[in-house]
């Protein structure tokens, strides 16, 4: 589920988990980072060099999380990772008003939203 969610369709993202989410033989454990957008906004830079570094130093601090069984929708993975994973307020934080930018160009992004109930990427805790 993550793995879609993070990279739908194909592996072209900036963040490909893909390899490492594979099964059989086609299993790598590696994960991929891809070039940042252009830009020469230093926000953006060093957030994600921030993410990226977070990603992977809890995650080979950490270990692995259990699976994800319930059906929990882009909004919860989303909350999720930055929970569990990248484990920094700040981005999380940043990330949930870059998401809502651009979700709200969309209109809604959940069923929540679409009925104006709104979801948890919209709530700043």
């Amino acid at each position: 589920e993550l793995g879609e969610l993070m990279c739908p369709g194909d592996r072209y993202y900036k963040l490909n988990i893909r390899p490492f989410l594979a099964l059989g033989n086609a299993f790598k454990p590696t994960i991929e980072f891809r070039q940042h957008s252009s830009t020469y906004n230093r926000l953006k830079i060093r957030n994600w060099i921030r993410f990226c570094m977070s990603f992977v130093h809890n995650s080979a601090k950490l270990g692995p999380q259990g699976p994800v069984w319930a059906e929990v929708d882009d909004g919860e993975l989303f909350e999720m990772m930055m929970m569990y994973v990248v484990k920094d307020r700040y981005l999380r934080d940043y990330y949930r008003r870059r998401r809502v930018k651009f979700l709200d160009e969309k209109k809604s992004c959940c069923d929540a939203c679409a009925v104006g109930d709104g979801c948890a990427a919209h709530v700043l805790k």
